[in-house]
């Protein structure tokens, strides 16, 4: 594990000799080994210290590393740390790529072996500013495609990250490996000129004095000078400065420190050796003046081939699946494809969650997600096939449960839900509704009519002309926290995406470029676009109003004009009075004169306290509603397998886990028919500081206690029609 310095390593070494193996995905790494011997030569020994480094060029035969899919890297990445680990003493992973993605392999979790990590860069950067006025300087991190996935994550969190720009390099690695100093000047030019773009866009201002530019893969290093002088071409009215991240890395992996030998004369320097073993037959001329001389003068000789081992490392073959959609259904699936063993792509015209925490009123008028009321409620509304959708809404509470143990990060709540009525009896709710006969879900579930002395604060809130109630707790997400939450975890376990608008499963796969083994259909309304005549919208509105005194789910069950009332609390304060108008055939989005007044006058209706409520914001979504309910099969589209999930109506949310779970079923069975071999892995899930992971298939699926409970409920999930 990744918990030692340089400097304790040598202090606690157990004999007069260490060898530290230095990895990297290229030739880059030789800056960190001569980075490494440098630093060590600083440090002086009551006896003497034989320091063995050797370097090995994990770069591979075909292809490049940061282009293969997240999980193909762990996968090759935890090969390599077992072909090398019973020849060194210590490990470091001189690679910003490799270290990004080191905790994720097998190796990380079942190795004792000490492994020092370079990190992303952002380490470096935020060494580098600590006296630095910030507000008048901005970074700039230039990395691969994988150092830039784990940057957009530690930028969040690291200095001046509303003030930061991240540029993904493809190709630049290879070309200065190769030493080819014209393509690489013309690569950085480009990228160059992309980051000026991106950081003008940001509007600093004239606050902006510095930029201060991170080089984030160890080849860049070689090439700082290009990315200086390139920069202050774009940007010639602020000062460029280019961190070395190799030095400055090392230097702060090497502090703090225990003294070494403290009681001891400290009068011996230690010694070097340096091997370098490649798959190249010469480091290129131009490269070998940045080195120290000892590396430098094994650099410039002929090189050792890398052991046989290193052959042997598996080869990924991982089979590609392209989601369409990215709604809660097309992240939530292409999270449990990920999970199976799928490299997974989507691609939508709006990612959901990629911008951020995003009130539905502000943008995303595409993304009915956004907007959604999400309340986990029973039976599920108005949905069908009633057996799989009553599956499918069970096998989810259970995720839904443990994401609420964070709702900070993921935006789930276990929220009171308070349904009322103007009945004098509280069966009434039952008839309409069936929660009673549900009740076994939720162990808290009470009802009773006013004035009854255990009735719940939530509903002395309500109405007088509103005689009883039902009142349970359940899960609720706040949509725009929780899709932020999803796409993360989409994209930190290797999920990639486009963003483009397409009007056929054919178009989008032409737009991708890319050859895959599956489709999964997620795309709600815009199945129409697919061939799906029988998708239709149920029209809704939201007024969103400052409230932070109503915490509890409303529901007004029995109005005379039958229109759907409800009030939701979302976070900080902010509720959402929600409604429905307009018929199969209305697909407008505009917001019209009076829809949302009435929306406002319902919702007040049942909680006068809202009247003096500041409004927020206002949002029209659809509900992707079909004829003949929701479409969850297996088809064939010009040769393609194609998963079909779409039509959910106002119940996406709450049955997305257990619909992603049958998706992932007949994902298995593609996989099986056309002989592609699927290897599932852990999902990592982001679930406070420590993380959790993503439950099993098979803790997914109706527990024998489940289907018990259904049936005293009389629910026969086997009966046609049920």
């Amino acid at each position: 594990m990744p918990t030692a310095t340089l400097k304790e390593l040598l202090s606690s070494a157990s004999s007069s000799s260490l060898t530290f193996a230095a990895i990297d995905d290229g030739i880059g790494g030789l800056k960190v080994v001569s980075a490494i011997e440098s630093e060590l030569s600083k440090l002086k020994f009551g006896s003497p210290m034989d320091v063995d480094l050797l370097f090995f060029d994990c770069s591979m035969k075909e292809g490049n590393f940061p282009d293969l899919p997240l999980q193909d890297q762990i996968l090759l990445l935890d090969g390599y740390l077992r072909a090398i680990s019973s020849l060194a003493s210590a490990i470091v992973l001189a690679c910003h790529t490799y270290s990004t993605i080191y905790e994720r392999t097998n190796f990380a979790a079942e190795s004792s072996l000490p492994v020092i990590l370079m990190g992303s860069g952002v380490i470096a950067y935020n060494d580098f500013v600590q006296s630095r006025d910030l507000r008048k300087t901005a970074p700039i991190y230039f990395g691969t495609k994988t150092t830039k996935r784990r940057l957009d994550v530690e930028i969040i969190e690291g200095v001046a990250a509303e003030r930061a720009v991240c540029i993904a390099c493809p190709k630049l690695a290879t070309s200065v490996a190769c030493g080819k100093r014209d393509v690489t000047e013309a690569l950085i030019k480009q990228y160059a000129e992309d980051a000026a773009y991106k950081l003008n866009e940001l509007k600093l201002g004239t606050s902006l004095e510095t930029v201060i530019v991170t080089l984030c893969c160890t080849h860049y290093s070689f090439v700082a000078s290009l990315f200086e002088s390139a920069m202050r071409e774009c940007l010639p009215f602020v000062t460029i400065e280019v961190i070395d991240t190799v030095k400055t890395s090392v230097e702060v992996l090497n502090r703090p420190g225990k003294r070494v030998n403290p009681t001891s004369a400290q009068e011996h320097s230690p010694s070097f050796d340096v091997r370098i073993l490649s798959r190249l037959a010469k480091i290129p001329d131009s490269l070998l003046p940045q080195l120290t001389p000892i590396v430098k003068a094994k650099a410039g000789s002929v090189l050792e081939p890398l052991p046989a081992a290193f052959d042997e490392t598996p080869s990924p073959t991982r089979p590609r699946c392209l989601v369409l959609g990215s709604g809660v259904n097309g992240l939530t699936c292409a999270l449990r494809l990920l999970k199976e063993g799928y490299d997974v792509h989507l691609i939508a015209e709006e990612i959901a969650g990629s911008r951020g925490i995003v009130f539905a009123s502000s943008c995303l008028a595409q993304t009915t997600s956004n907007g959604a009321g999400a309340i986990w409620e029973f039976p599920p509304f108005g949905c069908s096939p009633q057996k799989e959708a009553r599956e499918w809404l069970l096998q989810g509470r259970a995720v839904f449960e443990l994401l609420s143990a964070n709702k900070q990060e993921t935006g789930v709540h276990l929220r009171p839900q308070t349904v009322v009525s103007r009945s004098d009896n509280p069966d009434n709710i039952n008839a309409i509704t069936d929660f009673k006969n549900w009740s076994f879900v939720n162990p808290d579930f009470t009802s009773g009519k006013r004035g009854d002395p255990d009735a719940p604060d939530s509903f002395e809130q309500v109405n007088s002309l509103y005689n009883c109630y039902t009142w349970y707790t359940s899960p609720i997400a706040f949509m725009p926290r929780y899709l932020n939450w999803l796409y993360t975890c989409c994209r930190d376990n290797g999920a990639t995406f486009t963003r483009s608008r397409f009007s056929s499963i054919q178009e989008a796969l032409r737009i991708v470029d890319g050859k895959f083994n599956l489709v999964v259909n997620c795309l709600g309304l815009g199945a129409t676009a697919t061939g799906d005549k029988d998708m239709f919208p149920a029209r809704g509105a939201l007024v969103y109003l400052y409230a932070p005194e109503v915490t509890s789910f409303y529901e007004d069950i029995d109005r005379a004009d039958e229109d759907l009332t409800y009030i939701v609390p979302q976070e900080n304060g902010v509720i959402a009075c929600a409604g429905s108008s307009g018929g199969e055939e209305d697909f407008g989005l505009e917001n019209r004169i009076g829809e949302c007044e009435a929306v406002l006058r319902r919702c007040r209706d049942i909680l006068p306290i809202l009247k003096d409520a500041p409004i927020l914001g206002e949002w029209v979504g659809l509900r992707p509603k079909r004829k003949g309910g929701i479409r969850l099969e297996l088809t064939k589209d010009e040769g393609y397998d194609v998963i079909n999930n779409y039509g959910h109506g106002g119940s996406g949310v709450v049955l997305s886990w257990g619909c992603a779970h049958s998706v992932a079923s007949l994902a298995r069975e593609v996989a099986k028919k056309n002989g592609l071999g699927l290897h599932g892995i852990e999902i990592k899930i982001v679930l406070g500081k420590k993380g959790a992971v993503l439950p099993s298939l098979e803790e997914g699926a109706l527990t024998e206690e489940m289907r018990v409970l259904l049936k005293k409920a009389e629910f026969s999930l086997a009966a046609p029609g049920s």
